[in-house]
């Protein structure tokens, strides 16, 4: 038997294998303890946001769970917001640092953080108004996320959605942003990205990315045991 043969046979075997394992193998879910911070840490943002008036709506992964879930999509990992006024953020960075909160800009990417753990953070995108919609201003960003784009008539005014334990800013009617960005939104899809070198290995090497999931697995990621006090 030639040696194409057994090429052949060995790819079907282990294809066999790996769809086998996709098909069994749990959900990934975020640690419960990074999803409390994750939730406290929006929490003060986005007052801090509103108290200034500095306009800032979900998007990405944060606006998918709010309009799917409900709160946190269960392993999503970071939140994602845009904000039109780049400058009004930036001059909030003494807000954030009197919450133990600090911004900084890494891989064309402003970012909310903890002062300590930068791995709990929120990704803020800058985005202006260009060609008839809101896109992207770092021209890299506006390349690696194509479809991140906001036309005015289907943003403003700003909706309020649930999020977990909270209400945050959206798109007035954020489903053809969800069509355009995600194509079939409404049925859950595991997209896993590597995030640090902590994250397990499995998913990877399985390839997850584009599986199906099933309903009973689909819950918003936990909220917070109750809300931070402001005062």
């Amino acid at each position: 038997m030639k040696w194409w043969y057994w090429a052949l046979l060995i790819v079907i075997v282990v294809s066999a294998i790996v769809l086998v394992c996709r098909a069994n193998l749990p959900v990934p879910r975020t640690d419960q303890g990074k999803v409390d911070q994750l939730y406290g840490l929006l929490e003060r943002s986005v007052h801090i946001m509103d108290k200034y008036k500095v306009e800032y709506w979900a998007i990405a992964g944060t606006l998918l769970g709010a309009i799917r879930h409900k709160g946190m999509i269960p392993w999503d990992k970071d939140v994602d917001l845009a904000v039109s006024d780049i400058k009004a953020f930036q001059k909030l960075k003494p807000k954030f640092n009197k919450f133990g909160m600090d911004i900084s800009f890494r891989d064309k990417i402003w970012r909310i953080h903890t002062k300590e753990d930068r791995d709990i953070y929120i990704d803020i995108f800058e985005e202006t108004l260009q060609d008839g919609a809101y896109r992207c201003t770092e021209r890299w960003n506006r390349t690696r996320w194509p479809k991140e784009l906001h036309y005015p008539e289907e943003t403003f005014p700003l909706h309020y959605y649930e999020f977990g334990p909270l209400y945050i800013k959206g798109p007035k009617l954020p489903k053809p942003y969800l069509s355009r960005t995600y194509g079939q939104w409404q049925v859950p899809m595991v997209t896993f990205h590597s995030y640090s070198d902590k994250d397990p290995l499995w998913p990877k090497l399985l390839s997850l990315r584009g599986r199906k999931v099933k309903n009973d697995r689909i819950e918003p990621a936990l909220p917070m045991p109750r809300l931070i006090n402001h005062s």
